[in-house]
């Protein structure tokens, strides 16, 4: 059971009266192995009812994933969460599934995203490489829900101005060198991160509509354990998304 409690009353119009929103969130999960842990298999759907937001009612698999470990890879098929990087805050370098807004305003929540994945294991570290055939949209809260902005975002006029193709590639090299763990990966596909254009729903009133862009993304990350210190870093060059840029 999930309450949320709002010390204030609702900013924006549309919003949802109520400073209290209760939720419900069903959440199981099964692993079964066999073949002597040589296959696996693991299943995480997850449903929330919310009393309050409509788009916060839904559905998802987070996993529904076989695995089959061999001598120095492992193949895994179906629907995965994985996640990329090392820093807390800000998620910059973890691409590979969609964010789940409606589930946790910060962003660290994720849906499940079908995937083909075979990953090398040897001594100078681990290359995965990854293929994507389905692109997820971002989801967002509704008309009535509370984290959101002054401008709903209306996820149903979404545009592709370079088409939904599901040629989505990923490949990560990660290596551990003593105290430090780095990570080289590279992304191509439509971005998880929409830009927004301002247009007009279906009764003429100004909503943002996602705008997904199909980008290239290089990104590097490192941890390292340096006495009482954990060091972590980083950082992404991205083309395709507006104007080409680096952050860190």
């Amino acid at each position: 059971l999930d309450v949320r409690i709002f010390a204030d009353a609702p900013k924006h119009a549309g919003q949802a009266a109520g400073r209290i929103q209760p939720s419900l969130l069903l959440r199981p999960e099964l692993f079964v192995k066999w073949n002597d842990g040589i296959d696996s298999l693991s299943a995480i759907p997850v449903l929330r009812l919310d009393a309050v937001d409509s788009e916060r009612m839904h559905g998802d698999i987070r996993e529904l994933a076989w695995r089959h470990v061999g001598d120095g890879w492992t193949f895994t098929s179906g629907i995965d969460t994985v996640f990329w990087g090392a820093t807390e805050s800000r998620h910059l370098v973890d691409i590979v599934n969609q964010t789940d807004l409606v589930e946790d305003p910060g962003g660290d929540k994720k849906l499940g995203q079908p995937v083909l994945n075979l990953a090398y294991q040897f001594e100078q570290g681990e290359v995965a490489m990854f293929w994507l055939p389905v692109f997820r949209e971002r989801s967002f809260p509704g008309r009535d829900g509370r984290h959101r902005g002054a401008i709903v975002v209306d996820a149903d006029q979404a545009v592709y101005p370079d088409g939904k193709g599901a040629d989505h590639l990923a490949l990560r090299y990660t290596r551990t060198m003593g105290l430090w763990d780095a990570g080289l990966s590279y992304f191509h596909g439509i971005s998880r991160e929409p830009r927004s254009v301002l247009g007009f729903d279906a009764g003429g009133r100004v909503v943002a509509i996602p705008y997904y862009d199909r980008i290239d993304q290089l990104g590097f990350d490192l941890q390292g354990a340096v006495g009482d210190w954990l060091w972590k870093l980083e950082t992404i060059g991205r083309t395709g998304y507006g104007k080409d840029f680096a952050a860190f």
